[in-house]
């Protein structure tokens, strides 16, 4: 059996290409100049799966594995194009439950290497996934089904230096979606399902901490800005009728301010300038080193003008300050002859002629009277 649709790249000259696959399930292309194109297959009356690696617009097999007793398969392209995460679901031999594994491709490397690794729990459930934007993490978000209503885990896992190794889980968060920064490290674990009331946690992944915790109470949506600088939760008015309106947050997670808006649709940011072209910047890259040296030069003269203007700074403090002593003496001079006559006068009003008193002690009278003890 063989499935066949059709890919369109624009920068391509509006090039048309028909692909056949057998058991077609899935594809996902990355942005890169000469695309990756990944095509997915699951297995069909025991006939096994397939992963296979497309080059467009040639349709060059790059790389192709086979998948046995395969339930479902899903793509997640790292957004440079560098990593390929493949989740595979496979039947246990009794086809009564799956598991669930991974196969991670490596695209930039000779002959495209893959490696395999399961959860430690490979029974769970993988409720998210995502990686960390021009990065070597992802994060997953895992559970059984006796969790889907108190929390998952949230698993954290590197590429970097070949297969895929954990870093750390966070056990039992209710979070159901992963919103890394665009300029990674930091990554926002949102609760938005029904019973989560939309918890947030901002963790930063380099420290593997949690900054903040929080919460926007029924939040439907949650969007990083193009700098990484700053959180947008929002309520939206298409799926609840109560509490609409948006919250701006750090990326770290402190609250700036909030925003209630009756009927609120919508919230997007505005994209980021483009200061660069993507020439410029790998030209930048390339002579990093030249740059840096100019740079370093720049920052010594700076800093010079800046010890100057301190410098100058002090002295002119140092100057008012004894302006500002001399004006003081002068003034004590001159309420001189004043204070001396004040302290004369006061000693005048001191100097009085003591009174002496003799305390006398006088006996008026003696009695004597005698007491019966014994009657």
């Amino acid at each position: 059996m063989y499935n066949h649709f059709h890919y369109n790249r624009h920068y391509h000259h509006r090039l048309h290409r028909s692909f056949h696959h057998r058991r077609f399930h899935q594809c996902a292309g990355t942005p890169m100049a000469i695309t990756p194109l990944c095509i997915g297959g699951i297995e069909i009356n025991d006939e096994e799966g397939m992963v296979s690696l497309f080059q467009i617009p040639s349709k060059q097999v790059m790389r192709q594995i086979i998948l046995y007793i395969v339930s479902d398969c899903k793509m997640y392209w790292q957004n440079n194009g560098e990593y390929l995460a493949v989740k595979v679901e496979r039947y246990t031999k009794t086809k009564k439950s799956t598991y669930t594994g991974f196969e991670l491709f490596r695209i930039k490397e000779g002959d495209i290497p893959i490696d395999a690794f399961e959860l430690d729990n490979n029974t769970d459930k993988v409720i998210s996934f995502a990686w960390e934007p021009k990065g070597q993490r992802f994060a997953v978000i895992h559970g059984s089904g006796q969790f889907y209503s108190t929390g998952f885990d949230v698993s954290f896992y590197t590429v970097k230096g070949g297969k895929g190794s954990k870093l750390k889980t966070l056990n039992q968060k209710q979070a159901d979606a992963l919103f890394w920064s665009p300029g990674g490290r930091f990554i926002v674990l949102g609760g938005l399902r029904k019973g989560f009331n939309g918890q947030l946690e901002f963790y930063d992944v380099d420290e593997l901490k949690t900054t903040a915790t929080a919460e926007q109470f029924m939040a439907t949506d949650i969007q990083w800005d193009p700098s990484g600088r700053y959180v947008a939760t929002s309520v939206t008015s298409v799926h609840h009728e109560m509490e609409n309106g948006f919250t701006i947050w750090s990326f770290y997670g402190k609250l700036l301010y909030r925003i209630l808006k009756d009927h609120f649709f919508q919230f997007l940011w505005r994209p980021r300038w483009q200061f660069l072209s993507p020439e410029k910047e790998e030209e930048i890259a390339r002579n990093l080193k030249e740059y840096s040296k100019q740079y370093d030069i720049e920052d010594d003269e700076i800093s010079v003008l800046l010890r100057e203007q301190d410098h100058e700074k002090r002295k002119e403090l140092k100057e008012e300050w004894g302006r500002w002593v001399k004006e003081w003496n002068r003034m004590h001079e001159q309420e001189k002859m004043e204070r001396q006559m004040l302290i004369r006068d006061d000693a005048e009003a001191t100097n009085v002629e003591e009174e002496e008193y003799d305390e006398v002690e006088q006996l008026l009278d003696v009695s004597e009277e005698i007491l019966d003890v014994f009657p």
